[in-house]
């Protein structure tokens, strides 16, 4: 089951007690141009987000690969994982000492060092996905590390559609990776997340077993 877009955005809007009477108004609020109005030096996000962390943690299931301009869509899904049970990694929720209007070196270094705790990398396929300039890079440098360290690399792409029996097509070298699907049957703590190559919706393997080594 691809993740729907709306539903990730609605359920952003609900951890943050954002009123829905027009989604469409409300899905421009938390952009990169709206955003300073919902999260000043993104505080709110980051008080109402990291409650349900554990301060000092340093390993994850997933690192999530994202736009940040894609925010709503970011913390929907971010909540629809760990509702699954996995332990997710996300810059601006985890470290939210970073200053993004001012990357330099120490950045890199710090995301590198934070996707070396991870064992996945899932590359959130959304509609502010080809404009960023960071996610290519995570995306190359966990494949490389992962292939050389692990098993082989653990990358992993998840579609967010506005429908859900529309066809992902997404950037060419993106079906170089694995895609994920959350299971129609999933329930919450199943981790029930399936891994299948890329536009073919079988064979699938389950996410624990994809991380041990087993491929569809």
């Amino acid at each position: 089951m691809i993740l729907n877009l709306f539903e990730m955005r609605r359920a952003a809007y609900q951890v943050l007690g954002i009123g829905a009477p027009s989604l469409q108004r409300n899905a421009s609020m938390l952009t990169e141009q709206y955003a300073p109005n919902w999260f000043q030096s993104e505080a709110r996000a980051t008080s109402l987000l990291f409650e349900q962390t554990k301060t000092g943690r340093d390993h994850f299931d997933v690192f999530l690969s994202h736009a940040y301009r894609d925010k709503a869509v970011v913390i929907g899904t971010y909540l629809k994982l760990k509702e699954l049970g996995f332990t997710v990694y996300v810059d601006w929720i985890h470290d939210a000492q970073l200053n993004r209007s001012n990357v330099d070196s120490s950045t890199a270094d710090l995301l590198r060092r934070r996707m070396r705790q991870c064992k996945s990398l899932l590359y959130l396929a959304t509609g502010g996905a080809d404009q960023s300039k960071w996610m290519p890079w995570e995306c190359g440098y966990y494949d490389a590390f992962d292939r050389k360290h692990q098993h082989d690399g653990h990358v992993a792409i998840l579609p967010v559609l506005e429908q859900a029996q529309a066809t992902f097509q997404g950037a060419e070298y993106l079906g170089l990776y694995c895609w994920a699907d959350v299971a129609t049957s999933a329930s919450p703590r199943s981790r029930a997340l399936d891994i299948h190559r890329a536009k073919s919706a079988s064979p699938t393997v389950r996410f624990d077993p994809w991380i041990g080594g087993t491929w569809p």
